[in-house]
């Protein structure tokens, strides 16, 4: 049996390549509208913590401030950090804190892998 394209399966092929596209621009945007939301912190250093889905689960802290950097140190969710720097990437669509370690580690975290503890003074 040879099969014949109909009007509505191309139709809808197109429909969904043309959704396709528009799912790829949103991503991009929502990434960009991310970065105003980088918390603007004027007193350093700055106390915290990494935020995981789960207690206790990894978080990669890097050697520079993108998602290509390499990984220099393995977080738990929940560990304190010290905030010491904000890092706004373009390229990766990312907020970055560089952090310290109470073990004395530090690097670069992807900001919505971080809670800040604010105060009033900030």
């Amino acid at each position: 049996m040879k099969f014949k394209p109909t009007l509505k399966i191309v139709i809808f092929s197109a429909f969904i390549a043309f959704n396709l596209v528009d799912i790829r621009e949103a991503k991009s945007q929502l990434k960009q509208v991310n970065l105003e939301g980088c918390n603007n912190i004027y007193n350093y250093p700055v106390a915290g913590n990494v935020m995981g889905k789960e207690f206790g689960s990894p978080i990669n802290v890097r050697e520079e401030p993108n998602v290509s950097s390499k990984v220099i140190y393995s977080a738990s969710s929940g560990d304190a950090i010290s905030i010491t720097e904000v890092f706004e990437n373009n390229n990766d669509g990312y907020c970055w804190y560089k952090v310290s370690f109470q073990s004395q580690n530090n690097g670069w975290v992807r900001g919505d892998l971080i809670s800040i503890f604010m105060d009033d003074h900030h």
